[in-house]
């Protein structure tokens, strides 16, 4: 029976360590009773498929623990994927028909196929777009909302035995992953090729490395591998004798692709599942009939659990709610997870694109070009239904971006107090008449009022600039964040400063 182990992955500074409880929540069986190659979470953890060897799907209401429906592909199921629409469910076999199924009606909604038989396949934060990697080392990307190819990632040379594929969490890389940990990165909407990595164990003098299994998530800010060094023991090998072996799962930079944290482990991983919030991972190896709980940065075991069946597939709920495991034996154990002290964990820059959770809405080229030195006041971000805390915050993320860009000059934040108080303004209140009148006792030549408002889990930031001479609204720009967490508020804030100014 195989070994999954699940650990707390800190990794960044501002975070204080969490502790996991993992309890046993339901016991499922399919009606194949087959070896499920892949088992999948709806974006709201509600609902879970998993699909086999013979391409059955089943699919339930985690909740309720109850069975909602059965589809069906002509071939084993390679990969599986909820799209935004939880109703919806993307899946490709291994022949590379490419579905995408109605679970409440049980019908196939559009059928696409690849141009040759696929490795691997992944779908991007904003569930829309399906990345697939083919036997003839291309990357085919399709707009599964409308049904039809996006475009083609040419990638001789650097697909061959590619064994993962995965989305960055803005959408704005799509990365693939060799056995050989060779790692190559483009742009999804481009189609070209930004860098090339090889990632190297470094335990070993000599040694060579391959990776044995990787991960990302809709989320996080890295993707991690299950790397294994092997090399020649010191002495040469004898008769009898065995190569060396370290195992090690290892958090990379998304943008950087710079090495994040290690952690040496006793056996080799076969599978990993990234959490949501870069907070845990859940690995398997076939050496061990144990699951067991362990803390990332303490290197210590927290819990073990066992599952049913030999382990074959995992997953982690996008809520950070459920962990599953689908077995050989066409069964499939649900634990509940739960975090205590948890916190949010911070996240990079970057800009959103392809569909992403955050992302641009119309026009992302910056308004305020380089030609021209700008003199700028960033007044207020007005806070519609959330927290004021998250608008200052706003504020100031914004603020602080802009004072970086080289061709603007930045009113400070005291000299606009001040005029507001002399002019017996509230901010709260502040009007954009009342907003150009500041402007110009600041002698600015723009001046931006911005907005922050929640609709559900949809966070929409705007922000108006408005031409200090004329009075006029000189642009607007708009970013939306959906399912916003907490860490996505800088990333959503640094994008919308990158189309006012960059």
């Amino acid at each position: 029976m195989k070994a999954v182990l699940i650990s707390v992955l800190i990794l960044s500074s501002n975070v204080v360590s969490q502790r996991l409880s993992v309890s046993p929540y339901a016991g499922l069986n399919t009606k194949s009773g087959k070896t499920l190659l892949n088992v999948s979470f709806s974006a709201d953890g509600k609902l879970l498929a998993a699909g086999d060897e013979k391409g059955k799907i089943s699919c339930w209401n985690v909740g309720a623990r109850q069975f909602v429906t059965e589809l069906e592909m002509r071939d084993d199921v390679l990969f599986l994927g909820f799209l935004s629409q939880s109703n919806l469910l993307a899946g490709v076999d291994k022949k590379g028909h490419v579905y995408v199924f109605d679970i409440n009606t049980g019908t196939v909604q559009s059928e696409l196929k690849t141009s040759d038989r696929p490795m691997v396949a992944c779908l991007d934060a904003g569930r829309q777009y399906l990345a697939v990697a083919t036997k003839d080392e291309v990357i085919e990307i399709f707009d599964l909302k409308v049904g039809m190819l996006y475009g083609v990632i040419t990638g001789k040379g650097k697909l061959k035995n590619a064994l993962f594929l995965g989305f960055d969490r803005r959408g704005e890389q799509l990365i693939a992953i060799g056995e050989r940990a060779n790692v190559a990165v483009w742009s999804p909407s481009t189609q070209k090729l930004i860098r090339e990595v090889k990632l190297q164990g470094g335990q070993l003098y000599g040694s060579s490395s391959a990776i044995m299994s990787a991960a990302t998530n809709r989320a996080a800010n890295l993707f991690v591998v299950g790397l294994q060094e092997v090399a020649i023991p010191k002495g040469g090998l004898r008769a009898g004798g065995n190569l060396m072996r370290e195992n090690s799962i290892i958090a990379y930079d998304w943008q950087t692709g710079i090495e994040v944290k290690r952690f040496k482990t006793d056996m080799r991983i076969d599978e990993i599942a990234l959490g949501p919030g870069n907070d845990h991972v859940a690995i398997y190896n076939d050496r061990s009939s144990d699951i067991m709980i362990i803390d990332l940065r303490k290197g210590e075991l927290r819990q073990t659990v066992t599952g049913s069946g030999e382990t074959t597939s995992l997953a982690i709920s996008p809520d950070d709610k459920w962990l599953a495991a689908g077995s050989d034996k066409g069964t499939i154990t649900i634990w509940k997870m739960e975090f205590i002290d948890n916190q949010t964990i911070s996240s990079s820059t970057g800009l959103a694109s392809l569909g992403g959770r955050i992302r641009v809405s119309g026009e992302k080229k910056p308004a305020l070009s380089s030609g021209e030195k700008r003199k700028v006041a960033v007044l207020k971000v007005l806070a519609n239904s959330v927290d004021p805390n998250i608008a200052q915050i706003c504020l100031t993320t914004m603020s602080n971006q802009l004072a970086n860009v080289n061709y603007l000059t930045l009113i400070e934040r005291q000299e606009i107090e001040q005029v507001l108080k002399e002019q017996d303004f509230q901010m709260s209140d502040l009007t954009e008449d009342q907003g150009v009148e500041v402007g110009k006792l600041l002698n600015a030549d723009v001046v931006i009022i911005g907005s922050v408002g929640k609709l559900g889990s949809i966070f929409v930031f705007n922000a108006r600039l408005l031409d200090v001479e004329t009075g006029q609204i000189l642009k607007g720009r708009e970013v939306i964040c959906e399912e916003c967490r907490d860490q996505d508020l800088y990333d959503a804030m640094r994008l919308l400063s990158s189309t006012i100014a960059n």
